[in-house]
């Protein structure tokens, strides 16, 4: 299989195994590394490598007789100084003692798609990145596995440590108490009639601490229309709901404090322009009666400057409309110490015969408090948009990313193996449509052919993504006969050229693996 993929390849070369001097090479070769063929002869590809990459390549190359195979990915610096990612795959010769003679191989130019996977990795890790930020995890059920998923931050959410096995019955279990009923209920008609949810409640965490949570879910089919599970997200809403009940609680004081308003009243003459201040009133703006006179100007000369024009024309039209109740107007005073306030009065004009205001009395209350904790609460309330949106938006575009990557790709879970994106590409391949794929364990989707007693390729490919996970990096397999079933279901044979790459979280442990499968098939 290999000899045969060779020889329709352009790029072969033969070079000595000792000193890694090219001894043959052809047109296509030296198109890779812009160098002319009489520069290649006895050429040292090893003075061209990377330096940081000649100890990984010459560990590949380590070839005994058993091994008739080297599989290995460097950079090449050209004349020009540009760096360029080789991917080179050979056939080994031994003479009758052992020893290598002779490879034969093939060099590719990868670079393009070695900057495809970095922008990969980079993408999901600003989703990630994004996720932790919004507070917003993940969560699945699988009915018929009995399984239950949650993501790295609905772990962090519950609190649970390393190792934690989620079920459905220890999540609800989490809930306050008041609240259990209400999820449980919630969750069995997701399942049973599809209604999905949007809830906040309660949450006691793992180790025993009070959170504010928002929790959605729907209900999950397979392409039959067949019920599998459910899936859904939570959020750590504990902040907004604080802020809420600052609020509420200042809303109170503002109560309390409007029933004993009357201590602050003022009396304005609207015809002499006099206006009568109480001894609570200056106490309440800090200023004493010499300060502060009884007259309209000395209310002017502490009014915000932005405030003005919009209280003269709250009054004014109160003013036009004859016999209307009470008025309430909002509006800053800076105090004695020279800083500004927000007051509220309610007013009550006495009306003459012809429906003209003479008189308005009021009362004046603080309500900065109130003010700041709405400006807190709005500033919570758009970060949490502006979170929502930073999310929607890494979400949309990490989707984009993988389902129209030119090269075929999937992105898996690093402990189930779960797919969690796929590129069109990947979904032409094998046959297979996105919402198939879609949170499915990949080994449950692309099984060995049960009758084919000689089928190895879920054995290598686990061994594969097993070395990926112990040893944190990339991972090229040889090519890899794995065959996929069509619409019918029949297995069709199939080669493939697995490349697994892991993708690291923000605390450097592997978050994804990307499982790249160009199709080789003849």
């Amino acid at each position: 299989m290999l000899g045969s993929y060779l020889r329709r390849e352009r790029t072969i070369l033969e070079f000595g195994v000792m000193n890694d001097r090219f001894k043959k090479q052809n047109t296509a070769l030296t198109s890779l590394v812009k160098s002319s063929l009489w520069q290649l002869s006895d050429y040292d590809l090893a003075f061209h490598q990377v330096t940081e990459t000649v100890a990984m390549i010459s560990a590949n190359r380590k070839a005994t007789p058993d091994a008739h195979e080297t599989v290995c990915e460097y950079r090449v610096r050209r004349p020009d100084g540009s760096l360029r990612w080789m991917f080179e795959r050979g056939d080994i010769e031994f003479n009758a003692e052992g020893e290598q003679i002779r490879r034969i191989g093939m060099v590719m130019d990868i670079t393009e798609r070695r900057l495809a996977e970095e922008t990969l990795r980079e993408s999901v890790a600003v989703a990630k990145f994004a996720t932790h930020l919004t507070q917003l995890g993940g969560w699945s059920v699988n009915l018929g596995a009995g399984e239950t998923t949650w993501t790295e931050e609905t772990s962090r959410i519950y609190e649970a440590g390393p190792g934690y096995v989620p079920t459905v019955e220890g999540g609800i279990a989490c809930f306050a108490p008041e609240y259990r009923q209400l999820i449980s209920e919630a969750f069995d008609r997701c399942i049973s009639d599809g209604d999905p949810f949007d809830l906040e409640l309660g949450l006691i965490t793992l180790k025993n601490n009070r959170r504010w949570v928002r929790v959605m879910g729907e209900q999950v089919k397979d392409a039959d229309g067949t019920v599998t599970g459910a899936r859904g997200a939570i959020q750590n809403i504990t902040d907004q709901v604080d802020a809420k009940e600052a609020l509420r609680r200042s809303e109170e004081r503002y109560a309390l404090a409007t029933a004993a308003a009357q201590a602050a009243l003022w009396d304005w003459d609207v015809s002499s322009g006099d206006i009568i201040f109480s001894e609570q009133y200056r106490e309440l703006v800090g200023y004493s009666y010499a300060d502060f006179l009884d007259r309209v100007e000395s209310f002017k000369s502490i009014l915000h400057p932005e405030d003005q024009e919009v209280l003269t024309d709250v009054i004014g039209k109160y003013f036009r409309s004859p016999h209307s109740g009470a008025v309430t107007c909002e509006y800053r005073l800076k105090r004695s110490d020279g800083e500004y306030y927000w007051f509220r009065s309610v007013a009550q004009a006495l009306w003459n015969d012809e429906g003209k205001a003479i008189r308005l009395v009021g009362t004046t209350v603080d309500i900065t408090d109130i003010r700041n904790a709405q400006i807190v609460r709005e500033e919570l309330l758009e970060r949490e948009r502006a979170a929502r949106r930073e999310a929607d938006n890494a979400s949309k575009y990490y989707r984009s990313l993988f389902e129209y990557a030119p090269g075929s790709y999937l992105v898996l879970t690093p402990d189930e193996f779960e797919i969690v994106a796929v590129s069109d590409s990947y979904l032409v391949a094998t046959m297979t449509t996105r919402e198939e794929l879609q949170g499915q364990k990949f080994f449950e989707v692309f099984p060995n052919d049960p009758d084919d007693p000689a089928a190895d390729g879920e054995t290598n490919l686990r061994a594969s993504f097993g070395r990926v996970n112990s040893l944190n990096r990339s991972d090229v397999m040889p090519i890899q006969r794995h065959p996929v079933r069509d619409r019918d279901g029949r297995f069709i044979e199939k080669f493939w050229g697995p490349v697994n790459t892991p993708v690291p979280g923000p605390n450097g442990e592997i978050a994804f693996i990307i499982h790249r499968a160009e199709d080789v098939t003849a």
